[in-house]
Order: structure tokens, then sequence, then C-alpha cells
């Protein structure tokens, strides 16, 4: 598979033992999946953080772990984004190509960081 700019963010994660190489491969996936679907390059500056945290929360998933649950004020805010609808129809897709039925909690932090994702892509 070619390179893509934000490899090098996913090596790091590797390297420094964050995430496997099955999650490395899930997220160079979601990558293009999101550019594909949004006609946007991701790269450090628009997505680095999105990156990094869909990979964590991956190995998270992968390893069966979860996180606390996302203060409910914050939970309203995400679920009331302009992008939310768009960004749970995303994010529901790769989590079923992952295979994971139940994201528990990390779903509600994968859904704000896709949401500020989306809605910091310039208008097409």
């Amino acid at each position: 598979m070619k390179e893509h700019a934000m490899d090098f963010r996913l090596c790091l994660l590797k390297e420094s033992g964050q995430i496997g190489d099955a999650v490395f491969e899930q997220v160079r996936g979601l990558v293009r999946f999101l550019e594909k679907c949004t006609g946007a390059e991701l790269n450090e500056d628009n997505s680095a953080m999105l990156v990094t945290h869909f990979a964590v929360a991956a190995e998270r998933l992968r390893r069966g772990e979860d996180v606390g649950a996302m203060e409910d004020t914050a939970r309203r805010q995400v679920l009331a984004s302009p992008s939310c609808e768009r960004a749970a129809f995303l994010l529901d897709d790769w989590l079923a190509e992952l295979n994971v039925l139940d994201a528990g909690n990390e779903r509600d932090f994968l859904l704000l960081h896709l949401c500020v994702f989306l809605e910091n892509l310039p208008e097409t």
C-alpha cells in the first residue's frame, strides 16, 4: 500500500507500543475511507488528533478495555453537533468493518473527534 501522510504518526504509535500491527492497518484503512467519503486529504494539520485517538481507541477495543463515560453536558453537545448524523454514519460503518458490535463509552469520544474533523473541513 502506498505511503500516506498519516503513516508517520501511525508508525510512531506502533513503534512506541501504543498500537499493534492490526490496528495500524485498520486505521490506515480508516484514513483512506474518510478521504473517499469526504473528498478531503487527511494530514497532520487537519486530522492528527483524530487519527491518534482512533488508533488508541481501536487498540483499547481490540484489548476489550473501556474508558469512562463522557460527561453528560459534553455528550449532549456532541449529539447536537450539525455533523453528528454524518459522523455517526461514518463511525458505525468503520466499527462494523472492525467487527465491533458495541464500542461502549469509546463511541462517544470517537464521535466527538469525528464531528470536530467534519466541522473543520472546508465547505465543498
